[in-house]
């Protein structure tokens, strides 16, 4: 008699202490796939959201770029106007060298223009704002003028 009991409390000790263990590792499986539901859900939300900002960044450092190109050449155009003046002489519009200087000068900076312009409405639909919307560009690094 002592024997079958010892055997009926060991059996009742495996139901108790397996089943438990059981719904453990049942739970711990759940997490698991909930947790990797999350990371696909996170992954597949974030692409967009990822791509948006380095396409934003990028094209905020093209515009920068192309503003300073266009302002070189705005400087370029004036120094080469400005080399025609000549003291006494009024109507004389300058060499042939220097009328294709300022015309070259003058191309490069309509052609700087037209970029600034695209640039600034792409850079402005990206960022939802009306395509006209002056941007004012800080460089990273610098504090805004104020």
């Amino acid at each position: 008699m002592p024997v079958s009991v010892i055997f009926q409390d060991q059996t009742i000790f495996n139901v108790v202490a397996t089943q438990p263990i059981t719904q453990l590792f049942a739970v711990r499986q759940l997490a698991k796939i909930a947790r990797a539901d999350e990371n696909i859900a996170a992954a597949k939300a974030g692409m967009p959201v990822q791509a948006l900002a380095r396409q934003v960044e990028k094209n905020f450092f093209e515009l920068l770029v192309a503003e300073r190109e266009l302002a070189a050449a705005t400087a370029d155009v004036r120094r080469v106007r400005t080399g025609w003046v000549r003291i006494g002489d009024p109507g004389t519009p300058g060499s042939a060298g220097q009328q294709a200087a300022a015309l070259r000068a003058e191309t490069a900076m309509t052609l700087l223009a037209g970029t600034v312009t695209t640039l600034t409405a792409s850079l402005n639909e990206l960022l939802g704002l009306a395509l006209n919307t002056r941007l004012e560009l800080i460089p990273p690094g610098h504090s805004p003028k104020t």
